[in-house]
């Protein structure tokens, strides 16, 4: 562990200081009680813009909520917060450790400790790109190649910028689960070294559409050979996620999958959706293929929206042939995910055959621009 961190300040004494992220952590779970403990450098508890307690390093901080108080105890002694502090550092690399139930987590930068209606929040303030590297672990970083890496980097990093003060009323910009990015930890494991260097190497580039604007770099685990457009999955048609045909993502660990539904229970459903469907059209439910993505079955007067039966089924994308066979339906799939924007897989695929990671972005971000963040108004 420490010779991994000795590794990743070597790299992040060259990344300047510069903006900072404030993330909410643990956002999936209600929080009550929090175990902090200093890592790595050295951190003080300030309230007010003063320091009301210096931790010592290594020790053990306990944040709890005690009748609607925020209760702190550190170095042996417990103390009441009449509001909401920060644990900070003022040097760069520190690194701290959470723990929530059993969810153990470390993290640069200083957090802040808040109660919003009866739940503690834990606020992670920290430089952008710690962040972004954090993110591109959480989400991914088990794939090596520098070039698949770069291309997360600037989509973590796009992604940031654009939903920055989300969440501004209650004091933070992003969540740390799905519903935003998931950051789950700072870039840490054994991939660290290689993350934060694409980091380095891409500081300050961001994905932009041809406004300037920030795009909506969304991504997905694999394609299933075929991205979607964004209004067939959303509401909105944006220029830069248009279908695409990926011949990457074939043959790659997600590209295939089987499961399979009891008839009476494929069925049901197809009736409910379609209440005015004939009783000998149902067939037509239970034996289909898919050459091309669909988005809709066509049901008498009305249809059947796709996505809404990979919801309601819980399957991997809408891209699925049917067949049946006896009382079970047998669904043979491709993809995961909603297929929008940048196949994960695909790009691991371009990546592994040479393809730079500004190649690999614009093969799936079409009509979309890599520009550097200092000619950038926002």
């Amino acid at each position: 562990m420490n010779r991994i961190l000795l590794l990743l300040f070597v790299v992040m004494t060259h990344l300047a200081v510069g903006r900072e992220v404030r993330v909410n952590l643990y956002s999936d779970v209600t929080v009550n009680t929090a175990i902090l403990k200093v890592e790595k450098g050295s951190y003080g508890i300030y309230q007010g813009g003063k320091e009301v307690v210096d931790v010592d390093h290594r020790s053990l901080m306990t944040v709890s909520i005690s009748k609607g108080y925020l209760e702190v105890k550190a170095n042996g002694e417990a103390r009441e917060m009449t509001g909401a502090f920060t644990i900070e550092t003022e040097l760069p690399n520190s690194v701290i450790r959470i723990r929530v139930n059993e969810d153990e987590r470390l993290y640069r930068g200083s957090v802040k400790v808040q109660v919003l209606k009866g739940r503690l929040y834990l606020i992670n303030i920290v430089e952008l790109d710690d962040y972004v590297a954090g993110v591109v672990e959480s989400e991914g970083g088990h794939e090596v190649h520098p070039e698949y890496l770069k291309a997360q980097v600037l989509i973590a990093r796009t992604y940031a910028l654009k939903h920055l003060n989300s969440y501004s009323r209650q004091g933070y910009d992003l969540n740390d689960g799905v519903d935003h990015q998931v950051y789950h930890s700072m870039a840490y494991a054994k991939n660290a070294y290689g993350i934060y260097k694409a980091v380095l190497m891409t500081k300050g580039e961001v994905l932009v559409d041809e406004q300037s604007k920030f795009l909506t770099a969304a991504y997905h685990s694999n394609s299933g050979g075929e991205t979607c457009n964004s209004e067939d999955v959303w509401s909105s048609a944006l220029p830069y996620l248009r279908a695409v045909e990926d011949t990457f993502s074939r043959d790659m660990p997600h590209y295939a999958w089987t499961t399979e539904i009891d008839r009476v229970e494929w069925t049901k459903y197809i009736k409910e959706v379609c209440p005015s469907l004939h009783p000998d059209s149902i067939y037509a439910y239970l034996d289909f293929e898919q050459e091309e993505r669909w988005l809709r079955l066509p049901c008498s007067d009305q249809s059947i929206r796709m996505k809404d039966l990979r919801s309601h089924f819980g399957l991997n994308s809408t891209f699925f042939d049917v067949s049946t066979k006896g009382n079970t339906v047998y669904l043979s799939g491709r993809g995961f995910g909603h297929g929008v924007g940048l196949s994960q897989e695909g790009a691991m695929k371009m990546a592994e055959l040479g393809y730079r990671y500004r190649e690999i972005l614009l093969h799936y971000y079409r009509e979309a621009r890599i520009e550097e963040l200092s000619k950038l108004r926002f």
